[in-house]
Order: C-alpha cells, then sequence, then structure tokens
C-alpha cells in the first residue's frame, strides 16, 4: 500500500504541471520488460490512460511521449 501511494504523490505532481508542459520526456524507455513493475513503467500507463499518449519517439538518449 505505501508503494501505492508514492505513485499516486508523484501521478499528483505529473497532473498539476501536466498542462504545463510541453513534451513528456523519458530518460528510459517505460515500456521494455526490465520496468514492467516499476515507477516508470506506471507512469507511461497513467499517461497513456489519463492523457492519451500512445507511443514513444526515440531522439538521442531520450524517449519522447506521443499522442
Amino acid at each position: 500500500m505505501k508503494k501505492m501511494r508514492g505513485f499516486m504523490q508523484n501521478m499528483e505532481k505529473w497532473d498539476f504541471n501536466f498542462k504545463n508542459l510541453a513534451s513528456v520526456q523519458f530518460s528510459h524507455k517505460p515500456n521494455l520488460e526490465q520496468y514492467k513493475n516499476s515507477y516508470l513503467a506506471q507512469e507511461w500507463t497513467y499517461l497513456q490512460k489519463e492523457y492519451g499518449y500512445s507511443k514513444l519517439i526515440q531522439r538521442g538518449d531520450v524517449w519522447y511521449a506521443i499522442k
């Protein structure tokens, strides 16, 4: 339960700032098998469900979420 609370607090911060973001960037590709149980993967799933993001594009060392 504590782990989920930390995730939700993180998402509240995302929601608070999300309207002002020009882009969503990840330092690691969040949909890889090795991250399936991580906050990184949970954040990607959240962005897909709540904000309609559907794919990731790599530019250099950064992954950009695309609607």
